[in-house]
Parts: structure tokens; sequence; C-alpha cells
């Protein structure tokens, strides 16, 4: 049974009871969308006197629509799309990428003990190994070399003599000692991260220690005054076996700092197998330097590695 509603609402009672429903949901909704016409009416009256001022005058006849026009029209669209308009969310700008982190430095440092002053020679045969052997790596790794962190080595006067590195009470091996008495000058620390620390202590070891300051790995390389006498004397004598040359211990730091970057002596040279690959670099091909070489293999390690991270034409660095 259907009836005629009058204007003022009447005769409501003869209208099914689901289609009343139907109609008091509809008209809530409509007094939701006219309070956000009337809530974007607003930014619309704002938004256009803004343009009014700045608007080229040519292109201000389009804001003569009426702003309750547009006002609808938004709501509508928004209506339609989702069913009821929601306030749209701002849009959040992307999360911050994370901060770069510096790249891995290559960190040169002449340590002499209390009793001894420091030498210039000493200073400057560092840094032309340091110079010399950067370049070589850059050639074997096809422009790819690590980064100095300064083209001259850092000096460190550390706070023990000569003689108590030689015997170190309390160390199983020189360079321990060493390393230990640098932490007054510098932050040295294994890991390579972030510096990779090559050590030059003026400590002459006996003969008969068998290069005992000949050391690296793990980030950290240390060498003995034998090495800051090879670089600085080109008549250094070492230990009667003749004179070597600046070659051999330029490569002897290539090779040292080749095991600070993590690279490993070649298959079977420990073992003194026939197989060990020993003219390369990081067998005893250093003697020769720079007629020695990187095998593939660690060529590879370099390059995926963290620690060539600059290029060989790069000042410094």
């Amino acid at each position: 049974m259907t009836s005629t509603v009058s204007k003022n609402g009447g005769a409501r009672a003869s209208v099914p009871k689901q289609i009343l429903n139907r109609l008091d949901k509809l008209d809530q909704r409509f007094d939701r969308l006219d309070a956000k016409v009337d809530a974007v009416h607003r930014d619309v009256l704002e938004l256009r006197a803004e343009l009014v001022s700045v608007i080229d005058p040519k292109y201000r006849p389009l804001l003569a629509v009426g702003s309750r026009t547009i006002a609808c029209l938004a709501v509508c669209i928004l209506a339609a799309c989702g069913g009821e308009a929601e306030p749209v969310a701002p849009v959040q700008p992307p999360p911050a990428p994370p901060p770069e982190q510096p790249p891995v430095t290559v960190r040169f440092v002449y340590a002499s003990p209390s009793d001894r002053p420091f030498n210039a020679e000493y200073s400057a045969g560092i840094e032309r190994a340091l110079v010399s052997i950067r370049e070589w790596y850059g050639e074997q790794l096809g422009g790819r070399t690590f980064t100095l962190q300064s083209s001259a080595p850092e000096w460190c006067q550390m706070a023990a003599p000569h003689e108590s590195f030689i015997t170190p009470p309390g160390y199983p091996y020189v360079w321990d000692a060493v390393e230990t008495a640098v932490q007054d000058c510098v932050p040295l620390a294994s890991g390579g991260d972030p510096h990779v620390w090559v050590v030059y202590a003026d400590v002459m070891e006996p003969c008969a220690d068998s290069y005992g300051l000949g050391r690296g790995g793990g980030g950290l390389a240390f060498m003995g005054a034998w090495d800051l006498e090879g670089l600085s004397d080109p008549e250094w004598d070492h230990c009667g076996g003749g004179v070597l040359g600046f070659g051999r211990w330029i490569g002897g730091l290539g090779h040292e700092i080749g095991h600070a970057f993590g690279l490993p002596h070649p298959p079977g040279c420990d073992a003194g197998l026939s197989t060990c690959d020993r003219e390369a670099l990081m067998a005893v091909g250093f003697v020769a330097w720079p007629d020695t070489y990187l095998r593939e293999d660690e060529k590879k390690i370099l390059l995926e590695g963290p620690f060539m991270n600059t290029t060989s034409s790069s000042e410094g660095g």
C-alpha cells in the first residue's frame, strides 16, 4: 500500500518502513556531503583569492566558475569513486636514504720509539712507497685502487724505548707491542673499517728474527726498520744479503698491505708445494717488484671488496 507524501513530510505512516529507512540514510549522507561541500567551498575561495593575485590576466576568466559549483563537483566525484567522500590523506614524502658512509681509507703511520727521533728520510721513503704501490695496484686492477687518508705518513712518537720492543715483555710478537704503543697516537684498530692501517715502526730486529715485523692481515700491516732503511737508502745491505734496491721494499709493502686487504698466500705456497705461484706478489714475487703481479683470484677478491674504492688517476685517493 502506498500514499502520496505531502511537502511537510505527512503520510509517512503509509510508506513502507524499509523505504523510509533508506530515505533517512540518504538524507544523512546528503547532510554529510553538504558539510564536506562547505569545507571544500572555503578552500576553493581561499585558493581562488590566491590565484587572482598571481595568475596571468588572460586566464582569470577561468576563475569565474562558481566556487560552490567547483566544490560540489569535487565532492561528488570523490563520492562516486569511494561511495562517500573521505578526507584525502596527505602524501607522505619518501623516507630519507641512510647517510652515505665515507670510503675506507688507508692510513700510514711512521712510529718511532721514545729514544729515536723523527727521521725525514724515513718519512720520505714511506711516502714514495705508498704512492708507488697505490699506482701499481691501479695498473693491476684496471684503474681501481685504494684511497689514501694522506699522501704523507703520520708520525707517532711512542712512549717506550727501542730496546723494549726487541724482547717485549708480555707480548708474544713484536708487532703486538707496537700495536699497543701506537694507540697513544692514533685509534689503531683491526677490521678495515673505516681505515686500513700500515705502521712502519723504527724497530731494528735481529736478522735471525726472520722479518718479525713484516706482517699483515685483518686491516693491519706492520713493517720494521729494515723496510725503513731499504726505502731510504738505495745501498742498504740487509743482513749481509746484498743490495736489493728500492723495488724489494716497495714490493714488501705491496705484499703486506695485500694481507691487510684480505689476500692470502697463493695455494700451495705455505705448504711448500711445487704448485705454488712463486712469482706472484702474494708469494715471493714481491722481491722483484714491479715485475710481479696479482693473480686473477686475488683481483676478484679486491674488486668485490670495499678497499679498491677509487681510481689511480685520482690525486691522493
